[in-house]
């Protein structure tokens, strides 16, 4: 017996998930800290092949959030952390050898803060 798909494609509903402009639902256990949701900073996300034109999706505790390229953006404190843990090994190469010698580590998505 086939297994059927737990959706037809035609039965999806298109979601929109919350951009960083809009704070996470204050109601959710995580969030319950008040000053947690409260503390905002200024973001510009500069461009990046893997960032689509809609934005970079970034998940923190079950939430979703989309930050925009490009432009200056507000978004809470804690979605700083999460860029800065996107990190991305890049090999230093031996010019004799062409080998690697080494790696370092850099960040995957670059911005700016003010």
């Amino acid at each position: 017996m086939a297994k059927q798909p737990i959706h037809d494609e035609d039965d999806m509903e298109d979601v929109t998930l919350p951009t960083v402009k809009a704070e996470p639902n204050p109601a959710s256990p995580q969030h319950s800290t008040p000053t947690r949701s409260k503390e905002l900073m200024e973001i510009w996300l500069e461009d990046h092949p893997d960032i689509p034109p809609t934005g970079l999706y970034v998940g923190h505790n079950g939430d979703g959030y989309r930050i925009p390229k490009g432009q200056w953006v507000r978004i809470p404190k804690f979605l700083k952390g999460v860029l800065d843990d996107a990190i991305v090994s890049s090999p230093v190469i031996n010019p004799e050898t062409g080998q690697p010698e080494t790696w370092i580590d850099k960040r995957k998505y670059n911005y700016q803060t003010r």
